[in-house]
């Protein structure tokens, strides 16, 4: 029974790779989104929540069928200038799509352009090149009144040197909850958060202050006890940290951290340990377009505990065409006998596996199916089905190396940043339920 499962949903996976939307249903996808959009704010981020996802998902939908639809990148760029930040606020990349669009030699359409381009420069930081775009449209349309409303509201706000905000902290990847604020006088930024993670019952915190030399660049010094995504089978890190970042917001991302301080794993029956270790991240697109996407992140971590040294490897390989999505995951551990660190079983099914490892290995291909993407219901637009199969394992030499495999279904609700999944995992020893918050390449 449990093969015929298997196979069922592998043969569905493969065989409806030529599933495509009809070019007349493409239409009326972009017809709603406008109407979702178009809606007055102010409603509240549960009202965004349960339609803002649908919206994204139409455009989307739209541009991968026909990337030129130059109304449909508009609206997409408004979308990403007024979304919430937890649904997709980008202005960068809204920038990105109104810089390459053309000019219509319509009044009415340059004009959204122009708009678009001021508030996203705004909201980047770029409050001298908004005034440049409106200006330069005033040129030719000296009584456009779009414009000129736009332009009254960028120079009737005054800069402040010293803001503060508020942020959450969710749950994208780990089970974490919490809340900080930040504030920033010129380059200088402190910051204060403090988060509990559910899984492991650990409080964590951060006091730190940040510095920035140029939009993208970084430097950050503080005390952290924090989720530890560093050592693997450890739960916590707890010590000071100092961090060089370069982040483009288009998909470039780079880190060089510097660590000292204790680890553990929050069990009063196992000692933590103190470590000190230099680790270096590094992440960018391969390739990215409407609905496709290459990318790549690796990280390298290099220690010592009690004069051993230790490193530690992981590369992440994650694919999307349309609706298919894969993920290659590789990771090495190299380590003496004063630190047990090691990988967890990642094929979906196996979370109650015991299963430990030095050596990583996963594998994960899925198909998602749009259930009611035209629905005006709350929530229903952005909720899919879909199928999947994951195959790898953990191990710590060749003896000890066994593939597992499982196949699944399930249902999620797909967000631009996140996708909130509730699976049912096959296994050749069983079924088990999944539920995870899933993070995204966006």
């Amino acid at each position: 029974m449990k093969k015929r499962v298997f196979i069922l949903l592998f043969l569905t996976l493969v065989l409806t790779c030529r599933v495509q939307v009809l070019a007349g249903e493409i239409e009326n996808h972009q017809l709603l989104a406008e109407e979702i959009l178009e809606r007055p704010s102010g409603r509240g981020f549960i009202y965004e929540f349960a339609y803002l996802p649908q919206a994204y998902l139409l455009l989307e939908e739209t541009l991968i069928s026909d990337p030129d639809n130059y109304n449909a990148q508009g609206f997409m760029a408004e979308y990403l200038i007024q979304a919430p930040y937890l649904l997709g606020h980008h202005p960068k990349k809204a920038i990105k799509i109104l810089e390459n669009l053309p000019s219509f030699g319509d009044e009415e359409q340059d004009s959204l352009t122009a708009c678009r381009l001021g508030r996203a420069y705004l909201l980047d930081g770029q409050r001298e090149k908004a005034l440049s775009a409106l200006n330069e449209f005033l040129s030719i349309y000296e009584k456009n009144e779009a414009a000129k409303a736009e332009l009254a509201k960028i120079l009737a706000q005054v800069e402040k040197p010293f803001q503060v905000s508020f942020y959450p902290i969710l749950p994208f990847n780990e089970v974490v909850l919490g809340a900080g604020v930040t504030a920033k006088y010129r380059q200088f930024s402190p910051n204060l958060s403090g988060s509990y993670d559910l899984s492991y019952d650990l409080f964590y915190y951060n006091l730190s202050a940040k510095y920035t030399f140029t939009l993208p660049t970084w430097a950050e010094l503080g005390y952290f006890r924090e989720s530890n995504s560093l050592h693997p089978g450890y739960h916590y890190q707890d010590g000071l940290k100092t961090q060089f970042t370069y982040d483009n917001g288009l998909g470039s991302y780079f880190n060089l951290a510097l660590f000292a301080g204790e680890i553990g794993r929050g069990d009063k029956m196992k000692e933590p340990v103190n470590t000190q270790l230099a680790t270096v991240f590094a992440a960018s697109h391969l390739y990215d377009d409407w609905g496709k996407n290459l990318s790549y992140s690796f990280s390298a971590t290099f220690g010592t505990v009690e004069k051993e040294n230790y490193q530690v490897y992981r590369l992440r390989l994650p694919l999307r065409y349309h609706n298919y999505r894969g993920l290659l995951f590789l990771g090495h551990i190299n380590q003496g006998r004063e630190i047990n660190m090691h990988f967890n079983n990642l094929v979906r099914g196996y979370g109650s596996d015991d299963r430990e490892g030095v050596n990583l290995v996963l594998l994960c291909l899925e198909r998602s199916f749009n259930l009611f993407h035209r629905s005006r219901k709350p929530f229903l637009g952005a909720l899919q089905w879909r199928i999947f199969t994951d195959l790898g394992t953990v191990y710590n030499d060749q003896a000890d190396f066994a593939l597992q495999k499982s196949v699944g279904t399930g249902i999620l609700y797909n967000t631009p940043l996140f996708d909130i999944c509730l699976d049912l995992a096959f296994t050749e020893e069983g079924m088990e339920p999944v539920f995870a918050f899933v993070g995204k390449v966006f």
